[in-house]
């Protein structure tokens, strides 16, 4: 069975609207000696597979270390579960957690990265869902292209902060 895990990370921009920060998928992986795979598209902050032998825990700790810098991935503490999609071929746990604006800016992409997207709550009807077309192409310029799992998890978790913060 395949198992991801991801977190999707909720700030307060300087001007009071929340807003979550996405990861743009870079155009190579580094780790894999190859072109990435939907090149442009967005991705929840951080995501990726579990290792032989890792809990959900452990992964989401060491995807964050790697993806978003070390100083970063200590504050995955006090998040909570935001989506849980379990079949049986795969099986994926999306977390949320509230940052503030400045520790948003302790964020260190890894080489793979294509960049921080900083989506406002006021946005969120914006999302357009991955085609199979992009996975080779990409995200046309200018548009937000997620997973449909991640689309509901962020969805969940302006709903949880809006209720929590």
């Amino acid at each position: 069975m395949k198992r991801s895990v991801g977190i999707i990370v909720i700030t307060k921009l300087p001007s009071g609207e929340f807003a979550a920060v996405l990861q743009r998928r870079g155009v190579f992986n580094f780790e894999k000696v190859k072109r990435e795979s939907y090149p442009g598209c967005c991705q929840v902050t951080a995501h990726g597979g579990l290792k032989e032998g890792e809990d959900f825990d452990q992964g989401l700790v060491r995807e964050s270390n790697e993806e978003l810098g070390q100083e970063f991935a200590n504050l995955t503490l006090g998040m909570w579960k935001v989506n849980h999609q379990k079949t049986t071929e795969k099986e994926n746990i999306t977390y949320g957690r509230f940052c503030s604006w400045e520790e948003i800016q302790k964020i260190r992409l890894s080489p793979e990265s294509g960049g921080i997207d900083i989506l406002p709550q006021s946005e969120l009807g914006t999302l357009v869902e991955i085609t199979k077309d992009m996975k080779e192409t990409g995200a046309p310029p200018n548009v937000r292209a997620l997973f449909p799992d991640e689309i509901e998890a962020i969805k969940k978790a302006f709903d949880l902060v809006s209720v929590n913060c």
